[in-house]
């Protein structure tokens, strides 16, 4: 295959002497196209001799300049020297670094483009001005006046920051694009420079590449194609058609030639990382001729482990990213526990939020010290009795004495400067990578700590460091090491390519797959980093939006434009809030534009098979017998009983092997847990009364808030229930008793006062039943929040924290237990009540704390709202056929595909 590398190098040695090449230079995109045009070379010289200088257009433009390069993080801290010096009244460091970017941002914009900046700032503010606020509007409000502020100095700021960086012999890269700009033209000598494979140039380069190209000596080499060059409507010919160094440039027509795209939908990225292992499987593919290019580089580490066997050789040009170890991720979480505006949720005083402990004990080297499972310790099971959210980090050095060493990142907490602060940090990062044994987390730690050292040098040298807060370097921190990776090392030329998007520029491949085409990767997100209105953009022939797509666009298609084989894969997931499973506007437009004769587009797609968790078969045995027969005897509850006829399996799951759903401590209060704090208030007002009238009920009222309040401490002794969502959960139920004690005295003026029997008491009652020739004993038990007798008769009463209604407790016959979840319950309790008191005709009832409409909710069999004693017989017959269904010899365990909400299946 002739790459166009390959071209750009048989034409220089056409038109060159050999021996002068080492006096040229060649002006390339990237450095990783500096490889590739070497190889080039190589292949096309045969004997030894010194190579043309082969460096990047940035690398170019900035040797022509005694400034230096201002970092980015460095040009913040210098952008908010400049801007204290034209502010009389200063916004803190803190505030202004989030606006920092986007200044600089533009600041590149204005120079790198040679526009005048007081007359662009000044008509910026015009523009902004009119867009924002009618001009006839006399009273503007504070904010909008600091708003038309904030334009208008904008222009003493550019100034001023550009003064003060030149006096320190610095400079932004816009500057220094500019500067060389104004001046390239006496520094050009005879020496030959050929510009190959560049795009999307800015006015400054342009005008750099024009006086070269005038001296006679040098030459642009674009690599294009006719078909979107030369149709004044296609977007990845939109810079070759607008800019005049590409004037005598010539395009080819690779798009004329045999060409097999196919198109990969995958339902997410694991599939597309499987259809591109699958794509790379096939026996024909050349390693030496196929890229890979992840738009989305974060399928890297996916990609590397489905990598097919029989692929030899690999050469990943893209790096590790660090935000995929497990250091990453726990030293962002580390730094974040400073941030001041979230030190109220992560931190009470001393003591740290349990879930930030429950992720340290998760680290393979936090595993290692302890050699103990942190939720099997009595430490843990004291945090979750005391329902602890916050956690005593001294308390727990003793606990763990050999963590007391990483724990000690609480001391960060109390420094206040900058330079403090991440001094210790890095001590406490280096001694970290010493506790680390994997050799790619140290790498990964290594990279961090390299780039800590850096911002540590750039605040000793900032003549303000003392305005830096601890929460701007933490800001730096994630932004800067969300973009760090550490090298793969192999060989760059040998192999399947794996590379970013961007890194195809110039370079050619045979067959190249292109993962992610999607809307959201390609061309990408519509988000402007940048301050300058569209329309005022568009007027100065400042890049945009549409550039932005049309630089994309041609990255797409000069990507393809050689290959003979083109594999485009996207994702169809939809689940993703950010993502969107849209496809690429460039698959739908090549489906549309390709197809001819000799270019053949094609849709395919993989069907991979998952395999199924499949669960054994339970089938009843001596175990699960044995098992019965102890919960027999320990009882039977309603809940129990519920369990089964919802679903078997699950049933086994906590009753016969007795597995536990896990103790977690209640940020927020959970539903169960407020039910029970108003049941226990309930309890503790209603278990000293006797007959209850309307007086005894405003009694009960004034002590019930008391009460509540004593609930909550107990359940929260840290008082959490006082705030955010806790705090409205809290006033509910305040708002449930106001609400319960007024249905409580509508029913007294309607039937009279009533009589408490008891309150929160358990019963119990033994059904002696003979199953198989075998006798039996059965217990059944209960615990019935109140029974009242009424001038009606006797009445259960079942406190429900949820909304219920009257359906809720309505059944036709004892076979609708299993599709009515509180009837059972209801059904049970009156039946153990007449088991002790003989007590017949009861009426079981649920009170529905959250409906405030509702006041007993009775349950209802067959349109009857008492419970006779032919009801108690049939129920006590369904107890029967129920336990003796449960001990049959053939029964098995299975899951009931209905229910959705099973503990563990």
């Amino acid at each position: 295959m002739v790459t166009f590398l390959d071209e750009v190098v048989s034409d220089i040695l056409k038109k060159n002497n050999i021996n002068e090449l080492k006096n040229c230079t060649i002006v390339l995109p990237s450095r990783r196209a500096g490889l590739h045009l070497k190889n080039s070379f190589s292949k096309k010289i045969a004997h030894t001799l010194l190579l043309p200088k082969i460096t990047t257009i940035n690398e170019f433009i900035c040797n022509f300049s005694n400034l230096t390069p201002i970092t980015n993080f460095e040009a913040q801290l210098e952008l908010y020297s400049s801007y204290c010096k034209v502010k009389d009244d200063p916004e803190q460091l803190d505030s202004f670094i989030h606006l920092a970017p986007k200044i600089l941002n533009d600041f590149n914009l204005i120079d790198k483009h040679l526009l005048d900046s007081n007359t662009f700032i000044f008509d910026l503010s015009s523009v902004t001005e009119i867009d924002n606020w009618s001009l006839n509007e006399e009273n503007l409000s504070e904010n909008q006046n600091d708003y038309v502020e904030f334009w208008k100095f904008l222009g003493a700021l550019y100034s001023q920051f550009h003064q003060d960086l030149n006096d320190k012999g610095f400079a932004t890269e816009g500057t220094i694009y500019r500067s060389v700009s104004m001046e390239i033209n006496a520094r050009i000598d005879d020496s030959p420079v050929f510009f190959v494979g560049l795009n999307a140039l800015s006015s400054s380069e342009e005008k750099i590449i024009s006086e070269f190209i005038k001296s006679g000596c040098s030459k642009v080499y674009f690599d294009g194609d006719n078909f979107y060059c030369s149709d004044k409507n296609h977007e990845a010919g939109f810079f070759f058609r607008k800019s005049k160094v590409y004037a005598k440039s010539s395009v080819n027509n690779h798009f004329l030639s045999n060409k097999e795209i196919t198109i990969y939908p995958a339902k997410n990225d694991v599939e597309q990382v499987q259809t591109i292992s699958k794509i790379l499987e096939k026996k024909a593919v050349n390693e030496s001729s196929v890229a890979v290019y992840l738009i989305n580089e974060n399928l890297i580490n996916p990609l590397i482990n489905t990598i097919p066997t029989q692929i030899k050789k690999l050469n990943i040009t893209m790096g590790y990213p660090v935000v995929n170890s497990y250091s990453y991720a726990f030293l962002i979480k580390l730094i974040s526990l400073f941030e001041n505006s979230k030190s109220n949720e992560i931190w009470d005083n001393e003591k740290l939020n349990y879930k930030i402990i429950e992720e340290l004990f998760t680290l393979p080297f936090v595993k290692k010290l302890t050699k103990k499972i942190l939720q099997e310790t009595i430490f843990w099971k004291k945090v979750l009795s005391k329902n602890s959210k916050f956690i005593d980090l001294e308390e727990l050095s003793i606990v763990f004495p050999t963590l007391k060493s990483i724990l000690s990142f609480k001391g960060l907490k109390k420094l206040t400067t900058s330079q403090k602060f991440i001094e210790e940090l890095i001590h406490y990062i280096e001694y970290i990578l010493s506790l680390v044994e994997s050799k790619i987390e140290r790498e990964c730690i290594s990279i961090m700590l390299l780039d800590l050292t850096k911002i540590q040098r750039y605040i000793l040298n900032y003549p303000h460091n003392d305005k830096i807060s601890c929460a701007v370097i933490i800001k730096v921190i994630k932004i800067r090491w969300s973009t760090l990776s550490t090298p793969f090392y192999g060989e760059p030329l040998a192999g399947v390519q794996i590379m970013g998007f961007l890194e195809s520029r110039a370079l050619d491949f045979e067959h190249v797959v292109l993962a992610s085409c999607n809307e959201s990767f390609l061309p990408g997100s519509e988000q402007d980093q940048s301050l300058i209105p569209r329309d005022l953009k568009k007027h100065y022939n400042i890049p945009g939006i549409f550039e932005k797509d049309a630089m994309f666009s041609y990255y797409f298609y000069r990507s393809i434009q050689r290959a003979k084989k083109i594999d485009l894969v996207y994702s169809t997931n939809s689940n993703s809030k950010l993502i969107s499973p849209e496809p690429s506007r460039f698959i739908q437009q090549i489906e549309r534009e390709l197809k001819n004769p000799i270019i053949e587009v094609k849709r395919k797609s993989f069907d991979f098979k998952y395999s199924k968790f499949k669960t054994k078969e339970i089938v009843q045995n001596e175990f699960s017998k044995t098992q019965l027969l102890a919960l027999f005897e320990r009882g039977l509850s309603a809940s129990s009983i519920k369990k089964y006829l919802d679903c078997p399996l699950d049933f086994y799951n906590r009753y016969i092997l007795k597995i536990k759903e896990k103790e977690l401590v209640e940020e927020t209060i959970e539903s169960r847990t407020w039910g029970s704090i108003l049941h226990f208030t309930l309890k503790k007002l209603y278990e000293d009364q006797k007959t209850i009238t309307i007086d005894v009920i405003n009694q009960l009222r004034k002590k019930s808030l008391r009460i509540l309040n004593d609930e909550f401490k107990l359940k929260f002794p840290d008082g959490r229930f006082n705030k955010g969502e806790n705090s409205l959960l809290y006033h509910e139920s305040i708002k449930c008793l106001e609400l319960f004690f007024d249905n409580e005295e509508k029913n007294i003026l309607e039937n009279g006062s009533f009589t408490v029997l008891s309150v929160e008491e358990g019963y119990s009652h033994v059904l002696n039943l003979d199953i198989g020739n075998k006798k039996i004993n059965v217990k059944l038990k209960g615990d019935i929040d109140r029974v009242d007798q009424t001038s009606k008769g006797v009445r259960i009463v079942d406190y429900k924290s949820g909304f219920l209604t009257k359906k809720d407790t309505e059944m036709k016959n004892h076979n609708a237990f299993s599709s009515t979840k509180y009837c059972l319950q209801l059904m049970l309790y009156a039946f153990l009540y007449n088991k002790k008191t003989n007590q017949r005709n009861i009426k079981s009832s649920i009170v529905s704390l959250r409906n405030p409409t509702a006041s007993y909710i009775d349950l209802v069999i067959n349109d009857k709202n008492t419970i006779d004693e032919d009801e108690l017989s049939n129920f006590e017959g369904f107890i029967k056929d129920f336990v003796t269904g449960l001990l049959l010899e053939d029964l098995e365990y299975k899951h009931n595909p209905k229910q959705k909400y099973c503990m563990s299946c």
